[in-house]
């Protein structure tokens, strides 16, 4: 009966380990992501000023 105890325990603890890992690489790839759509914007910002400086210089 004991050893069923532990056992049960260290099962629990197993999945709560993981569930934290899962919610770190949750919470990573968010911020990657939101990293990634940040530097795409900024991206499209220069494009767009270079397009604007562009039309200037030729216009």
């Amino acid at each position: 009966e004991l050893e069923q105890v532990f056992m049960d325990r260290w099962a629990t603890k197993e999945e709560e380990d993981e569930a934290e890992e899962e919610e770190e690489t949750e919470k990573e790839e968010e911020e990657l992501e939101a990293k990634e759509t940040s530097e795409e914007e900024e991206e499209e910002d220069v494009d767009d000023e270079t397009a604007t400086q562009d039309r200037i210089s030729y216009g």
